[in-house]
């Protein structure tokens, strides 16, 4: 396993940054192994992520990585802070809780960086919700697309899906899992 900061791989640790947004502390963070604002993955993983984020860069891009590898531990902490903020049926739309994804190292979220602005690339309207967490909302619902989403969704997810990366299980634009295997170059 291997921390993304060290290879330089730009990152934001969802959890470490919105402890109050999400009700987890950083001493509950501590107890289930997220010691600091990074990300872990398996270094092929890593691998992956380098090759996206070098075709990326040529269009003005990078990636961010938001989470990575995940212990069963976090899985039920977040479950369960989860579904006491937002209810049990939209926590078990967006967290694997059979398959717990996350724990292999092989899979992140990920969104588009803007380079040349310094900024995350707004990939969704957040007045959508959660519902706009998924690839097929843009889609299906073209009139809603005001800001190109489905258009960035799209150079993301290509991306990640030349790279090695296949989308996760449940359509969510900015998650992906990493096969078993050497990623494509």
């Amino acid at each position: 396993m291997i921390y993304l900061s060290q290879i330089g791989i730009k990152t934001y640790n969802y959890y470490w940054n919105r402890t109050e947004q999400t009700g987890v502390s950083y001493e509950e963070l501590a107890t289930v192994g997220v010691i600091k604002d990074d990300i872990l993955v398996k270094e092929i993983c890593a691998k992956a992520i380098m090759t996206a984020n070098e075709k990326l860069k040529n269009l003005g891009y990078c990636l961010i990585i938001k989470e990575g590898y995940r212990s069963p531990e976090m899985y039920q902490l977040i479950y369960d802070k989860r579904v006491v903020k937002f209810g049990k049926t939209q926590t078990d739309q967006l967290l694997n809780m059979k398959n717990m994804p996350h724990s292999t190292g092989l899979v992140i979220d990920a969104v588009l960086w803007d380079l040349k602005n310094n900024c995350t690339v707004e990939m969704y309207k957040h007045e959508h919700g959660a519902d706009a967490f998924f690839y097929s909302f843009y889609k299906d619902n073209p009139k809603k697309d005001t800001g190109d989403y489905l258009k960035k969704q799209t150079l993301l997810i290509d991306t990640m899906l030349n790279s090695g990366f296949t989308l996760g299980s449940k359509g969510e634009f900015f998650h992906f899992e990493l096969n078993d295997s050497e990623p494509i170059t």
